[in-house]
């Protein structure tokens, strides 16, 4: 969210469209980590657009929206496939993601006692 507000006042400072691909990014990047956060962070985007955006600036406007657009449809094919999946049955539990995570602690775990036996017995 910082990076995404911070491109936003850049592209006002600069009005470079290199920020609103940064901004897009970001906002890509949030829907990746956490789709409810993005849920919650459009109001506070509607916020930004009405305090620092100036009503003859309809150009940046304009921008602003295209580039949210634009992070949105990157983001819906992902999302039809997380529900799509659900769908199917095809989901993890937490009994599932301990077991992988176990199961790369494990490997790390090994890796290490081989690098380390390596270096021991020469």
């Amino acid at each position: 969210m910082p990076a995404a507000l911070a491109a936003l006042h850049q592209y006002r400072d600069t009005r470079r469209r290199r920020w609103l691909a940064v901004f897009a990014l970001a906002l890509v990047v949030q829907g990746l980590c956490s789709s409810y956060y993005l849920l919650f962070f459009s109001v506070l985007l509607g916020l930004w657009l009405l305090w620092f955006l100036r009503r003859d600036d309809a150009a940046s406007l304009l921008g602003v929206l295209l580039a949210g657009a634009c992070a949105l449809a990157a983001l819906i094919p992902l999302a039809w496939l997380t529900g799509r999946a659900n769908v199917m049955g095809a989901f993890r539990n937490r009994v599932g993601v301990s077991a992988i995570v176990w199961a790369l602690v494990c490997l790390i775990v090994a890796l290490n006692v081989f690098l380390l036996a390596g270096m021991v017995g020469g």
